[in-house]
């Protein structure tokens, strides 16, 4: 079964944005998550963040592309 997991949280969407972007570049399909009720109210992206989310079978690269960033 393709379980998704999250990846990586932060409190930027720019970044989240970009991460994205690169997992997809990978070939790892993903997506954001966020509540800021549909973009009506940003501000709330700065109290709760942003979640990548993936498939957990893609973990093991994902978590590779995020090591090679620091």
């Amino acid at each position: 079964m393709n379980e998704i997991i999250p990846l990586y949280h932060c409190f930027s969407r720019m970044d989240a944005q970009l991460l994205k972007s690169e997992l997809e570049a990978s070939g790892i399909d993903c997506f954001i998550k966020s509540d800021d009720a549909g973009g009506m109210m940003p501000h709330l992206t700065k109290a709760n963040g942003v979640t990548i989310m993936i498939h957990k079978e893609n973990m093991a690269i994902a978590n590779a592309i995020l090591q090679s960033r620091q």
